[in-house]
Parts: C-alpha cells; structure tokens; sequence
C-alpha cells in the first residue's frame, strides 16, 4: 500500500505545479492524508504499539480516503451542473450522513491482539457494518449518476471527445466504488471472514484513490478537462 500511495503523492505534487484547481488541490490533500496515517500504520510493525491505535488509524485512513474522494466527486458533480448549489449542498448534507454512519459502525468494532503474533485484528459488528457499506453503495452510485447525467446532457448540446472521456472514467470509478462495498459487506458475513476484510479495505481505498489520482491529472497534463477543473 505504502508504494502505491507514495507514487499517487508523487504524480499528484509533479504535475500541481503547473495546474492548482480545487479538485487537484484536494487530491493532493488525500494522498498527503493517506501517506502520513500509512506511515503510522507500518510503524505498528516495527514498534508494536498499541492495538487501539493501530485499528483507529487503520479506520482513519479508510473513514478520511472515502470522505476526499467524496468531496472531489461533489466538486465535479457541482462544476458539471454549471454550479447548481441545491446539488452541491444536497450532497454535502448526503455525504455527512454517510460520514456518521461509518463512525458509528466503527464504534461497535471490536479489536484485539493476538497474543503469539502481536498482529491486531478487528472484528465489525455485521449488522452495523452493512449499513454502512450500503451508505458507501448508495452515496457513490448518486453521485456517479449525477455526474455522467449532466456530462451526457452536454455531450449532446456539444460533440467532443472530453466527454467520451469523462463518462468513461465515470464509469470505471463507479465499477469500483460499486464492486468493494458490495464485497466487504458480503465477506463480513462469512465465517473468519473478519480475516480478510484489512485487506479488502486497503483494495478498495487504494484502488479508488489511484483511480482518481490517475483521471484527473492525466486530464490536467493533456488540458483536456478545463471545465470541470475551474471553479
């Protein structure tokens, strides 16, 4: 994980110099976010400190990846609506009540260390943790749809290949951030499943992350999405 994100910042720092939009901005901000708690992270393997640090920071890492790449797909949704604030506050208010919903299904988790390896290991409380992988599920799925809604409308008013290109890239971050959840919540049922969920997450945020590290500064280098770029 620490490599791929490490390469997200690096991309995300080379190419901000010559292009500073919010998206970009936060972007930069999310890999920033998600290097330094990956840090904390794998000091547990070298200093062994304590369990409950070590589950809140794995927590953190997913709770804050999810809540930038909220807030990026907002801002994008916002810009594609020509600035619709009913939008841009409607899913602000919608991505606080995903946000609650998470912390409160993190709270019913139960963490341990097992006592021959020192590895911490944390098990969510099915029900609760449901609920909140349907909140991911529903949040991603609207915001998607808002989004390739309001870049199809334009598609059709003006021909150009940006928009074959954003409703692609739409819809590849919709196939992951649909896919995960759906997943995560289904491995929680499983008996031991609670073993492979640290790995699922650290998939799902980091694929999601890389996903749209990748689209929106691949468009920056090409000057090809200067209207969802610029407030």
């Amino acid at each position: 994980m620490g490599l791929i994100v490490g390469y997200n910042l690096f991309t995300s720092i080379k190419y901000i110099r010559s292009s500073r939009t919010p998206i970009q901005r936060l972007c930069l901000a999310m890999n920033v976010y998600m290097m330094v708690v990956s840090f904390i992270i794998i000091l547990r393997d070298i200093g062994y400190y304590n369990c409950s640090v070590f589950t809140v920071a794995f927590f953190a890492i997913y709770l804050g990846t999810i809540t930038f790449l909220g807030f990026i797909l907002i801002i994008k949704v916002y810009y594609a609506s020509n600035y619709r604030k009913i939008l841009l506050f409607g899913l602000l208010a919608l991505q606080s009540a995903v946000v609650a919903i998470h912390i409160w299904a993190m709270t019913q988790a139960e963490h341990y260390a097992e006592s021959d390896t020192k590895l911490c290991q944390f098990i969510q409380e099915k029900n609760s943790f449901a609920v909140a992988m349907a909140s991911d599920l529903v949040f991603n799925s609207l915001v998607t749809f808002l989004f390739l809604h309001q870049i199809y409308r334009a598609s059709l008013r003006v021909r150009s290949s940006l928009y074959t290109i954003l409703i692609r890239d739409g819809m590849v971050f919709w196939i992951l951030t649909a896919i995960f959840p759906i997943v995560i919540a289904i491995v929680s049922f499983l008996e031991h499943g609670y073993n492979l969920l640290p790995v699922l997450f650290v998939l799902y945020i980091v694929s999601g992350s890389t996903a749209i590290t990748w689209q929106i500064f691949r468009n920056a280098r090409k000057n090809r999405q200067p209207a969802l770029s610029k407030p």
